[in-house]
């Protein structure tokens, strides 16, 4: 029968990798050259995003990420318990859902939290979390 304590861990772990090839891409472009996967298309620096998040700017950002976002959560340090608890807190929104999940992230980590931080952990859930990235760079760069 297995281990029952462990039941979700199997099916979050292969969902949450991290070593997939688009964290390699961004690796690749920062060892090579400094530059970013957003900073050609979008003109978005990494001085600009490099300061702490406010719970302003995490409700705005949290309108423009989708279905994935536990992907984000677990990417930005969050455990799977923390996740749970979120997605029974708010059954009904997505949002509220995401919103939490922000500032569960910002609480935890203070002036750490930076745009930065946020930025390159959604860009390494790129391929398993829906966003509106121009949406997000624009709040986070001003």
């Amino acid at each position: 029968m297995g281990n029952i304590s462990c039941w979700p861990r199997p099916r979050y772990q292969k969902l949450f990798n991290t070593n997939n090839h688009i964290a390699s891409q961004y690796e690749h472009q920062l060892a090579h050259g400094g530059q970013t996967p957003w900073s050609h298309a979008l003109a978005v620096t990494e001085d600009q995003l490099d300061t702490p998040v406010s719970a302003r700017e995490l409700s705005r950002v949290g309108s423009h990420i989708g279905i994935g976002y536990e992907s984000v959560g677990i990417e930005l340090g969050l455990t799977f318990v923390k996740m749970e608890q979120i997605k029974v807190a708010h059954p009904r929104s997505l949002y509220m859902q995401v919103v939490h999940m922000l500032t569960k992230w910002k609480e935890k980590n203070g002036r750490s939290a930076t745009g930065l931080v946020l930025v390159r952990a959604l860009w390494r859930c790129n391929d398993r979390c829906t966003m509106e990235w121009e949406d997000i760079l624009n709040i986070l760069q001003y």
